[in-house]
Formats: structure tokens, C-alpha cells, sequence
């Protein structure tokens, strides 16, 4: 995508940013790259990233951060990779609008970064699982939206590091075990609302994510439904978009849009022009940017 396609990008997202109506849901899932302190924990680090972070680089990244979310609103549940603790979401909670509104979810576990969630609506279950051993969790909160029943699913799967080929087996591995958590669900509630969200580091089209979605949504035996198209893209690699940010919504979301917790819409959400940085996101760096990733957000009906 030259810069052209990019500011291409930014024209089709930008009638999909700004705040919720108040009859709206709004969810945002994003991979913010890294969101370290600045405390030396000696095993929390690698000494690369040690030697040049500090305290004004994280409070750099942390404003740059809030300003994409409050821009959404902020939303009222927030989606989040690449997260080193739970002191790192308090501190970002604090810089959000009505940030005190929010509970944190976050489950330590023995890998480099989690994932982890933030929600304005009442909690009725949180807990992370493994997809595949010496993986990152998988986190699964379920939410009570006036009444219903809300699942939601963070994941983020193995990188591409190493090659697509070496690794592809351990994100289909990951995607066997989440397709089998979320069949066993629907099977015993068919209209549960119900996302999978997160950074899957495949595209529509892979093996992995076929498991869950196909990419045109016409396989009627589909567990889920992808709500963002293929292109143009949440991340670049050598100079090409691939969309390997998703959000996947079960039936119950999807075939009742008129109902409580009906899809609204859903799709990159760049409320800033800087978002993007040549041809590609900006990455954070020098104490400016955001993220490799771009963010994805999607809104359901309130009833």
C-alpha cells in the first residue's frame, strides 16, 4: 500500500470514528506494542528494550494510547495485547475519560506480555486458559449488558517470527482449542453474543482462522463470522498490509441486528491522521506514534 492507499485508509475509517450514541456498545480491541514500565523487574525485560526506555518514554506512550481511546469515547469494553502487568493498565485506566468507571482484567502468567481487558459493564466471569502449552492465555470475560450475557474472547497468537511456515502449525494448534471452547458454548446457547477478538497473526484466508470463519462468511457450518473485511490492513510487514487483527462475532450477534447486542457495525477505527506514518502504523518511537498495529472496534445495539 503506497501513501496514497494509505490516505485512502484513513478516508474509509474516518466516517466510523467518533464517540457512541448512548443506545450503542462500544468495543475496542487493539495490539499496543509493547506497553512496558518503566520499573526494572530484571526478569520483565529484555535488556534491549532496558537500555532505551525510561519514565518519559512511558508516559509518552501512555498519553498516546489514551488519546486513541478517548477518541472512541472511550469504549466501554477495551480489548488489549502486549500488556507487561496490571500496573500498566492502571496507569492507562487513570488517563482515560471517567477512568475510574473501569475494572482492570488482567492474569499474570510466564510469558513476555498477556492480554487483558477493561470494562465500564459489570464483570460475571473472568479467566484466562492456554491454547497450546508455553502460549500466551487466552483471556475470557463474560459481561452483563442490561440483562444479556455478553462472552468475550482476547487472544493473541503465536508470531510469525521464525517464518510463516515454521510457525503455523502452533496457530492452528491454538485455533483448534479456542473453536473447540467456543463450539462447546454455542452448542449449549445457540443466541449467546459472543466476540473473538484480538491479534491472530494470520489472515481470514489462513488455515487457523478457517477453523472459526470462513473469509466470505458463505459456509453455512461456520462457528463464526469475521465483521471486518480482508484489506486493507491493521499491520505491515515488509512493506505490505495483512489483516491480522480480527473481530469474530457468533450468530447471535450477527443474525439479530435489530435485537439487544446486535452488530451495528464494526472496522479499523483511526480517529488520528498520524495513526499511519508513511506507508505503514506508526510505531512508537522517540517518544512519538502508537503502535505497530492499528485498533478495531466494533458497536452492538443496546435494547
Amino acid at each position: 500500500m503506497g501513501t496514497l492507499a494509505a490516505g485512502l485508509l484513513f478516508l474509509l475509517v474516518a466516517c466510523f470514528n467518533g464517540e457512541a450514541p448512548p443506545d450503542h456498545l462500544s468495543v475496542l480491541s487493539w495490539n499496543v506494542e509493547n506497553l512496558f514500565d518503566a520499573v526494572d523487574d530484571e526478569h520483565e525485560h529484555d535488556d534491549e528494550l532496558r537500555a532505551r526506555w525510561s519514565g518519559d518514554d512511558y508516559d509518552a506512550k501512555l498519553a498516546a494510547l489514551a488519546r486513541v481511546l478517548n477518541a472512541a469515547g472511550p469504549p466501554d469494553i477495551i480489548a488489549l495485547s502486549e500488556i507487561e502487568n496490571e500496573n500498566v493498565l492502571n496507569d492507562l485506566r487513570d488517563r482515560l475519560t471517567d477512568g475510574s468507571q473501569y475494572s482492570v482484567h488482567y492474569e499474570p502468567w510466564p510469558t513476555r506480555t498477556e492480554v487483558a481487558l477493561l470494562s465500564r459493564w459489570p464483570v460475571l466471569d473472568m479467566q484466562s486458559f492456554e491454547l497450546r502449552p508455553g502460549g500466551r492465555p487466552a483471556l475470557q470475560g463474560t459481561f452483563l449488558i442490561r440483562g444479556e450475557k455478553l462472552v468475550v474472547f482476547v487472544v493473541h497468537w503465536k508470531s510469525r517470527r521464525g517464518g510463516e511456515d515454521a510457525t503455523r502449525a502452533l496457530r492452528v494448534r491454538e485455533a483448534r482449542t479456542l473453536a473447540r471452547i467456543v463450539e462447546a458454548l454455542l452448542r449449549d446457547y445457540p443466541e449467546l453474543k459472543l466476540l473473538v477478538l484480538g491479534d491472530f497473526n494470520d489472515t481470514a484466508r489462513d488455515v487457523s482462522l478457517r477453523l472459526l470463519a470462513s473469509p466470505d462468511g458463505e459456509s453455512g457450518d461456520d462457528l463464526l463470522r469475521h465483521c471486518i473485511a480482508d484489506e486493507p490492513g491493521s499491520y505491515v510487514y515488509r512493506g505490505e498490509w495483512f489483516m491480522l487483527d480480527h473481530i469474530l462475532i457468533s450468530p447471535g450477534v450477527f443474525n439479530h441486528a435489530d435485537g439487544a447486542l446486535g452488530l451495528v457495525d464494526c472496522g479499523l477505527f483511526l480517529p488520528f491522521g498520524d495513526m499511519i506514518e508513511g506507508d505503514a502504523p506508526a510505531r512508537f518511537q522517540n517518544r512519538s506514534g502508537y503502535s505497530d498495529h492499528l485498533p478495531l472496534r466494533i458497536r452492538l445495539r443496546l435494547n
